[in-house]
């Protein structure tokens, strides 16, 4: 997969984040977007002091946490779904299944290294200037400061779904759009290998095979 090395630091923090924030949804009752994603984003500090000290002599504990999260409170096959865009029609249920397992492990991977890497110092919630449009859309927006200095401004789309639960439905990164990129990214592998599915799968599982 061709995703710059700026982009796997920016998105690492995210989709950990979605995870904790989606659980709050599921076990807490919540008021609005603005606080799943203040208590959540707090929670992630939190875990972040207690696993980083012990993630370069063993990472396990920490995949295995971050994984058992998003089995929990994510549709993966749904995100997976998304990323494979028209070609999942075309794929066998099979190639579906494999995908969406490659796809869920490597983005582990990706995220959970990452984060500990960008080690954020503080996530501070932006106030928006001004209320949604539409009652069940919201957007929450974040600063992200990490240890080196650096700023990332990350914004969620969240989405009021037909249980009345608040979930996370899209992310913009400092501009990157997250399900664009990845959906992109399918898309152009699947041009470059003549449409062979099987052969794109076999990318994405070296990513998550490493």
């Amino acid at each position: 997969m061709k995703v710059s090395l700026e982009f796997k630091r920016w998105a690492s923090c995210l989709l950990v984040m979605i995870g904790f924030t989606v659980a709050s949804i599921a076990n807490a009752e919540v008021s609005n977007p603005e606080t799943i994603i203040a208590a959540e984003s707090e929670k992630l500090m939190g875990i972040l002091s207690k696993e980083g000290a012990t993630f370069s002599s063993d990472p396990q504990p920490f995949y295995a946490q971050v994984t058992q999260q998003l089995k929990g409170i994510a549709d993966l096959p749904a995100i997976a779904k998304g990323v494979m865009g028209s070609y999942y029609k075309t794929a066998t249920a099979d190639q579906q299944k494999r995908f969406a397992d490659v796809f869920t492990k490597s983005m582990v991977k990706i995220y959970s290294d990452s984060l500990i890497k960008t080690k954020p110092k503080s996530i501070t919630l932006i106030p928006a200037t001004k209320a949604s449009t539409h009652p069940r859309k919201s957007k929450v927006v974040v600063k992200i400061v990490a240890d080196d200095g650096g700023v990332y401004q990350v914004s969620y789309s969240m989405l009021l779904n037909k249980q009345d639960k608040w979930v996370v439905r899209n992310l913009v990164v400092d501009g990157v759009n997250f399900g664009l990129t990845y959906r992109n990214q399918f898309k152009s592998e699947m041009q470059q290998s003549g449409n062979n599915i099987d052969h794109v799968i076999a990318n994405w599982a070296k990513i998550a095979n490493k």
